[in-house]
């Protein structure tokens, strides 16, 4: 039979060989996307600023999705995003009314 194992890094640790390596060192920058988001060590971080944004303010998370709706708002493009799936922070904003 054959025998199947599966292999995680620590946080912070890439897998590879030193084959792969030593012709793709370029691909290892310090930053990968697809870790488990269980980690709060893994998450990204928005920063807002700007006279659009409540000063001072702090939200508990914000997902990658929801920077569309952000930015299309930033934008005055609203009328024009696309549908998605995606939240919107209506408190992030100063001088704004919820349709």
């Amino acid at each position: 039979g054959t025998n199947t194992f599966t292999v995680v890094a620590d946080l912070g640790w890439t897998i590879t060989t030193r084959t792969y390596f030593s012709t793709n060192w370029f691909k290892f920058n310090g930053g990968d996307h697809g870790f488990d988001p269980k980690y709060p060590e893994m998450t990204g971080i928005f920063i807002g600023r700007g006279d659009a944004f409540v000063w001072n303010s702090t939200f508990n998370e914000i997902q990658s999705i929801d920077v569309y709706n952000i930015l299309a708002h930033l934008l005055n493009v609203t009328s024009y995003a696309a549908p998605n799936d995606g939240s919107f922070y209506w408190d992030m904003f100063t001088n704004t009314t919820q349709p």
